[in-house]
């Protein structure tokens, strides 16, 4: 398993996976918001979300330029956490 697909596979918190969290509770947006960012759609979001797909390296840096340090994966796979 690469270190991208770890981020989107380890622990649920609180019945959220980390990048749902990372949406809802650190970046307050809607999957449509990031869904524009990204250039992608709703549901691809929400496929992310639940682990079914994961956002490319471009997609991921498209998050990082809108938000910063907020998008810390590194945080994300190391503690599962945000």
């Amino acid at each position: 398993i690469n270190a991208l697909a770890f981020i989107f596979v380890c622990v649920y918190i609180r019945g959220m996976t980390p990048f749902k969290r990372l949406r809802k509770e650190v970046l307050k947006v809607t999957q449509k918001e990031v869904a524009k960012v990204t250039d992608t759609t709703q549901a691809t979001v929400s496929r992310w979300e639940s682990g079914d797909l994961f956002p490319d390296a471009k997609q991921l840096a498209a998050m990082r330029a809108k938000w910063g340090r907020k998008v810390n994966l590194n945080v994300l796979a190391s503690t599962g956490d945000v």
